[in-house]
């Protein structure tokens, strides 16, 4: 167990803001961790600035640093890590971040509308992560509660997930992570007691 307990950097999803990540800041408090938020405009702005900002922030850490990152916070964290010459300074957790890429968004990505509300965040759950920074533990926590927006989409009924993100997405097997499963859905894991107790299991290490 580390002798002093870091700072966690929450980072929440498409469509939402830090308020989403303040029950899960609230509980990793309670369990000693001080919680910290990176706000960002997930669809108005242009992602790789905020790559670039998410990346001048954790800089300033000298202290060993955790992020959590909820769908496209995690891949922004991702994407802010890679090749940071501190980088072996942090953990990294990932709920269901599709690292893999969502079918969901290359669907809603092919017609205009889709494109409208996705935005540059948006175009990013498109996309395969090709690495991840080899310097970062990272630990990948993904649901299996199919309820969210696959449900109704052609094909995609019978998909296992957590109804926004396939398992094969979030915990592909080429990656080389920790990874666990949990019963919730997509939002579900940023309200989950059961995605607390293993994260605070993991920053224990």
């Amino acid at each position: 167990m580390p002798a002093h307990k870091p700072v966690v950097i929450l980072i929440h999803g498409l469509w939402m803001s830090p308020i989403y990540m303040k029950w899960l800041g609230a509980q990793l408090k309670k369990a000693g961790y001080h919680p910290e938020y990176f706000a960002y405009p997930t669809v108005r702005k242009d992602y790789e600035k905020q790559v670039l900002r998410l990346r001048e922030n954790v800089e300033q850490y000298v202290d060993p640093v955790c992020i959590v990152g909820h769908s496209l916070g995690g891949l922004l964290a991702i994407d802010a890590l890679q090749g940071l010459s501190v980088a072996n300074r942090f953990k990294l957790v990932l709920l269901g971040s599709p690292v893999a890429g969502s079918q969901v968004a290359r669907s809603l990505y092919k017609h205009s509308f889709g494109r409208l509300i996705l935005g540059s965040g948006g175009f990013r759950l498109t996309q395969v992560t090709k690495d991840l920074p080899p310097e970062v533990h990272i630990l990948s926590i993904a649901g299996t509660k199919p309820l969210g927006l696959s449900r109704i989409l052609p094909g995609r009924a019978n998909i296992k997930g957590d109804g926004a993100v396939a398992l094969s997405e979030a915990l592909p097997s080429n990656y080389e992570t920790d990874s666990i499963q949990v019963s919730v859905n997509h939002i579900g894991l940023v309200f989950s007691p059961c995605v607390v107790t293993h994260i605070v299991d993991y920053l224990n290490r």
